[in-house]
Formats: C-alpha cells, sequence, structure tokens
C-alpha cells in the first residue's frame, strides 16, 4: 500500500510519525524537504492509494483535484474552505466520477474525553442545557507574526482553531445555525486576528466560543450547564492529562456529586483518525458536507 504525504511541515510530520511504522511504503512531497521523493505531487511517479494533504490552504484545490483524478483516496487537514460552493460540488462529482474518497481531519473527536462527553449528553444526563461554553487557546501568536502565509488571511485565529471548536460542536449537538456574531475581537500582536470570542443562541440556550493565539499556557475548555447538571472537559490529551467532569445537581442548593474521568497525557486521536480513515472508506465517500456548514458560517460571522 503506497501513501504520500504533500507537504511535510507540522502536521506532514506528525502524520509521518504515525504511518512510519506500519507495512505502508510512504513517499514524501514537498518542495522544501531535500530528502523529499518529489517537489510536486505531479511529479512523483508512483501508482498511490492514498495522499494526506498536510499543505497551505490555498494548496488544497489544486493537489487535491490532481489527486482524485489519479484514484487517489485523500486525507486533508482541516480546514478546506473553497471560495465558493460550486466548487464543493465539483469535488463532489469528481469524487463519485473517480470513485474516490475524501476525508477532512478533525482529530480532536477521537479524544476519549470528548467520545465520553457525547455519550452523556446522548443520554440527556444533565437535562435541559442552558449554556454551553467552549475554549480553545495557545501561545503561538509570535509564530504567527514570523509567518508570511498566516498573515495573509484576515481571519487569523478563528480560521485556524474556530474549525476545530465549530466541528466539535457539530459533533456533540448536530447542525449550526446559519449566522453567529463576535462579542470581542482583538488584533493584539498581529496584524490579523488573535483573539475571538463568538457565539450564537440557539432555542433559548446561549453558546459561547473563543479562539485565542495569547495564551501562554495551551487551554481547551467545554462547560455545559444544564437544569440537572453540568459536563465539564479540561485539557486535551496532547498536553496533559485531560479530564471530563460530571456534576450532579443538588436541589435546593449543595455541592454536587461529582465523578470525574482521567485520560492520562499522549495523545491517541492521530492513530484513530487514521484507523478511522483506512476503515470508514468503505462506508462514506467524504464528510464534506460538515467543512461546507463550517465554512457558511465563518463566511457569515465575517460579512
Amino acid at each position: 500500500m503506497s501513501i504520500a504525504i504533500v507537504g511535510f511541515g507540522t502536521q506532514g510530520k506528525k502524520r509521518f510519525n504515525i504511518l512510519k511504522n506500519s507495512k505502508k511504503k510512504i513517499y514524501i512531497v514537498d518542495p522544501l524537504y531535500k530528502s523529499a521523493h518529489a517537489k510536486k505531487i505531479e511529479n512523483l511517479k508512483i501508482k498511490l492509494r492514498y495522499a494526506f494533504v498536510c499543505t497551505p490552504d490555498q494548496e488544497k484545490l489544486k493537489i487535491i483535484n490532481f489527486l482524485i483524478k489519479n484514484k487517489v483516496n485523500v486525507l486533508v487537514e482541516k480546514p478546506f474552505f473553497l471560495k465558493s460552493i460550486k466548487e464543493y460540488k465539483t469535488i463532489k462529482r469528481l469524487l463519485k466520477k473517480y470513485e474516490t474518497k475524501l476525508y477532512i481531519a478533525y482529530n480532536h473527536r477521537f479524544e476519549p474525553n470528548l467520545i465520553r462527553l457525547k455519550k452523556y449528553l446522548d443520554k440527556k444526563i444533565i437535562g435541559k442545557i442552558y449554556s454551553v461554553e467552549m475554549y480553545y487557546g495557545n501561545g503561538t501568536s509570535k509564530l504567527w507574526s514570523n509567518s508570511i502565509w498566516r498573515q495573509k488571511d484576515n481571519k487569523g485565529v478563528v480560521i485556524d482553531l474556530a474549525p476545530h471548536l465549530l466541528d466539535t460542536y457539530i459533533y456533540l449537538f448536530g447542525n449550526l445555525p446559519a449566522k453567529g456574531d463576535f462579542f470581542l475581537n482583538n488584533n493584539f500582536e498581529n496584524t490579523n486576528m488573535d483573539f475571538a470570542k463568538f457565539g450564537f443562541k440557539k432555542n433559548d440556550i446561549c453558546i459561547t466560543l473563543t479562539t485565542s493565539l495569547i495564551d501562554w499556557k495551551n487551554n481547551f475548555e467545554i462547560n455545559i450547564i444544564g437544569n440537572k447538571g453540568s459536563l465539564h472537559v479540561k485539557n486535551l490529551c496532547k498536553w496533559d492529562d485531560s479530564y471530563l467532569i460530571y456534576r450532579k445537581r443538588i436541589l435546593p442548593s449543595g455541592k454536587p456529586n461529582e465523578k470525574v474521568f482521567i485520560e492520562k497525557m499522549g495523545d491517541p486521536t492521530w492513530k484513530l483518525e487514521h484507523n478511522y480513515f483506512f476503515r470508514k472508506l468503505k462506508k462514506r465517500r467524504t464528510n464534506l458536507n460538515n467543512d461546507i456548514i463550517i465554512k457558511k458560517f465563518i463566511d457569515e460571522l465575517f460579512a
């Protein structure tokens, strides 16, 4: 089984490290990496079955079109945002014509405590939901300042981290509304946005999402409050021990009963996502509709 990793930056190297101990033959495509097998995917004269596209956003469409037309199954790093819905429809037609698969990677769906969280929500154990708060922050502000291609996108941190939060919301609760609003946005250290708080109301529930490049310690949190209790996720396994906390409300008031799940540090999500990609190819052609929903929401946010 032959796989190409197209783009050998941070994400490409992560994919390679997961795949390198498998029986799959791996080819690296990158214009800057000296040991790459090819500088462009068109120059790689190998019959491929799979490709992992880990390039900057503006390069993805051309590469993916080429791969689909050559009947290569594709995993592409999120987000896969195109200029128009027409371009998405073209991709769908190509996938059908060439019987090829496309998967947009959102590895946080495979966080053990997010999987547990969804099970609790599906059981409606905290009753009627009153509020949802989600926060994703890191301290990469200065790295963004030094990145030419990052600075070209005025959406800044929103285009980088919000897709993860929005995809997580879809995973946990279903579809997004058509429109949200900014509550706060700033460019403290960058020419584009490096901190943003936005959200929406749905069925009288307030949903708030925050993305940040100015957290000096990586931070991921979800807080969901209901009339019978609350659910809280703190941390991703890649950074530290991850916690899911279920608090059962005591009436009329009092300290809630708590149940805590601890997932030790060590990121299992990449390998789980790879297994999902290879296994689910038989069942689904693409999760492209997910990114269409997210793109529409973000476009409306900036409209």
